[in-house]
């Protein structure tokens, strides 16, 4: 089948389009959502992967399927690729109302300094005081501290510069600062030693997704409750041998989080949802930067900019015209610091197809930047 008839297929069919706006305390009817019931089904973890954090209407999408999963579907703890020090912060006020939500927030990734990210807190705490026997937890993933990275340097081979930085986001789709993942000093000068950065940085990213799937099993399994995990798409895609190329670095092979969660929680144990756009204006913490259409053969560019969202539900495309098209090998755009609006193709994710990476995916057509709190 070719790309225009799958377009004219996909036009045709799919979910109902679920609505960019944040859920309202006290909320129960959210019918755009119930898609989001097949598609999660037994899992006990849920994965909502996003290819930028500076799209305003990713995040609210996200925080409606959140909103749902809690509130249909029982989940108890909403999880980030933060710091587990201002994570647990922000646990003490969503579910109890310690201390200054804002002045938290301050303390995440620049990312994730914004009135979206105070919104969600905001509606967590909330929530808690609606139902103060089933709240929702707040959980940061990544260590403050830097010391798992000694052993980073003794086990993988990573190298001193990059196993410093272990508290830090160094996700493709990040936006804690220059410097995450642009492949900055990975060039050979004739000696190797450009070899041996890149070999470093590819154990380095190994290492982090690993840590990532460990924290999230780890805290599922103290607590038996039902989790999501919010994050870079190619962290919660389930990527066996998943690609990742970001700016001028050497493009990366490994396994990746959700691959591990997958394996760890067993047959519907995990359940990946993708979230994507075609084109629009994104802030990951410097400012607002226009991303361009993608490129062609990309899943976005096939997907388009429809006026409202669309969601394909890749559990239930068996024999459909999406089923083969859903089983390719695909590429999606990854809109982190390395991203370059004159190269796109050096900022994206292959090696696998959206049937083995996600179990639904909703693609929004024109994004909008998150607004920054205010100094």
């Amino acid at each position: 089948m070719v790309d225009s008839e799958i377009a004219r297929w996909l036009g045709a069919g799919g979910q109902p389009s679920p609505h960019l706006v944040a859920p309202t305390p006290g909320e129960t009817s959210v019918p755009d959502l119930d898609w989001l019931r097949a598609a999660v089904g037994p899992a006990r973890v849920v994965g909502i992967g996003v290819p930028t954090h500076g799209a305003r209407e990713l995040f609210t999408l996200a925080h409606r399927i959140i909103g749902y999963l809690a509130d249909e579907l029982d989940f108890r703890a909403v999880a980030m690729d933060e710091p587990d020090r201002p994570g647990a912060a922000l646990d003490a006020y969503a579910r109890h109302g310690d201390g200054d939500p804002e002045a938290i927030v301050r303390e995440l990734h620049p990312h994730h300094r914004t009135v979206e990210m105070l919104r969600l807190v905001g509606w967590m705490r909330d929530r808690a005081t609606r139902t103060p026997n089933a709240p929702l937890h707040f959980v940061g993933l990544l260590p403050t501290a830097p010391a798992p990275a000694a052993g980073v340097a003794e086990n993988a081979a990573v190298g001193g510069p990059r196993a410093k930085g272990a508290g830090r986001n160094d996700s493709p789709e990040g936006g804690s600062g220059k410097g995450d993942d642009d492949g900055a000093g990975t060039q050979g000068d004739g000696d190797g030693r450009g070899d041996e950065v890149a070999n470093g940085r590819a154990a380095w990213i190994g290492f982090v997704e690993q840590w990532l799937a460990q924290a999230v099993l780890r805290w599922h399994a103290q607590t038996a409750a039902k989790i999501i995990v919010l994050s870079g798409i190619s962290h919660t895609a389930v990527g066996h041998r998943r690609t990742v190329t970001t700016g001028a670095a050497p493009p990366v092979t490994h396994r990746n989080a959700g691959s591990y969660l997958r394996e760890g929680l067993g047959p519907g144990g995990y359940a990946s949802l993708g979230l994507t756009f075609h084109h629009g204006v994104v802030d990951l913490g410097e400012g607002p930067h226009p991303i361009p259409p993608p490129p062609a053969g990309t899943v976005e560019s096939l997907l388009g900019a429809p006026p409202r969202p669309i969601v394909l539900d890749t559990r239930a495309a068996a024999d459909t015209p999406l089923e083969r098209w859903l089983a390719r090998p695909a590429t999606v755009r990854l809109v982190g610091p390395a991203f370059d609006p004159a190269d796109p193709s050096k900022a994206a994710m292959s090696g696998g197809s959206l049937a083995e990476w996600f179990d639904a995916v909703a693609h929004v057509g024109r994004v909008s930047p998150v607004h920054p709190l205010g100094s």
